[in-house]
């Protein structure tokens, strides 16, 4: 019996993702164990070694691997205590040459004090996909006031859509052509994403312990999918990625280990 869109699964991934048609799925975006040797309520992030870890998480991503289509992608999120190894893994699995970019994300929370390094105040979410033909919108951002201040000085043009300034770009044959670029079309993002944690008086915020924002996750979704699209997430955790999926139009398949997991996910998706 095959999983289809739009399915809430309770199990072992491993168990459950050989279910999924192969080459349906769009986008997958997975927050795992992060091998942090650490025993969470909802799950257990103890592993002998980083070798068990990686040899865990291997058969996983190859399943990963086989589900998505030809165009598809994967983002994975970890942090420092494994990041150097799973690149490797996605190297093998989805080929060095298929890294289109480490991501920062910077979340900006206040830091302690340490004696003897750098506070860490951010993740890595490494994101691969499957062939040299996938799907990507940039993402693009507000200028700050400083930086719209010095532009302004440059956008000596204007029309109904506001300011803009000419620029000389090359068609796909080469042809060079003169581009208007607006004032208020904001610059693309870079790969460090500076989201802020989910505040401690959030209404976003459920209590579920390696929870992420939905702003992250939202502007996952957006670069690398279109409406109607099949996202996967197979470390479901609390929900984030189904609720921000269907606020987006996006078709997914979820599912954790754990329970409770489940159940987060399956209000958060009702809820409305």
């Amino acid at each position: 019996m095959n999983i289809i869109p739009d399915a809430i699964v309770q199990g072992d991934n491993l168990e459950w993702l050989p279910l999924i048609p192969d080459e349906s799925i769009d986008m997958c975006y997975i927050d795992p164990p992060f091998c942090t040797n650490r025993d969470f309520i909802e799950f257990n992030d103890k592993f002998l070694s980083i070798h068990s870890y990686i040899e865990w998480m291997r058969p996983r991503i190859e399943l990963i691997h086989k589900k998505l289509k030809k165009t598809g992608s994967i983002f994975l999120h970890c942090d420092w205590h494994a990041s150097h190894r799973l690149r490797c893994l996605l190297d093998d699995v989805f080929g060095e040459k298929n890294l289109k970019n480490e991501i920062i994300w910077s979340y900006g929370a206040k830091a302690t004090p340490q004696k003897n390094m750098f506070p860490k105040k951010h993740d890595t979410i490494f994101f691969y996909t499957k062939s040299s033909k996938y799907y990507f919108r940039p993402i693009m951002v507000e200028y700050s006031e400083a930086s719209l201040r010095e532009r302004a000085t440059r956008y000596k043009f204007f029309d109904e859509s506001g300011h803009y300034r000419l620029t000389t770009r090359r068609k796909t044959n080469g042809e060079k052509y003169r581009a208007k670029v607006y004032l208020n079309d904001g610059v693309p993002e870079t790969d460090v994403w500076n989201i802020p944690i989910i505040n401690a008086t959030s209404n976003e915020r459920l209590g579920y312990p390696t929870q992420k924002p939905e702003a992250l996750i939202k502007r996952i979704i957006e670069c690398s999918t279109n409406e109607g699209d099949v996202v996967l997430d197979c470390f479901a955790g609390g929900g984030t990625t189904a609720k921000v999926a269907k606020d987006l139009n996006r078709r997914y398949i979820v599912g954790d280990i754990s329970a409770n997991a489940v159940n987060l996910t399956k209000k958060r998706l009702h809820a409305e």
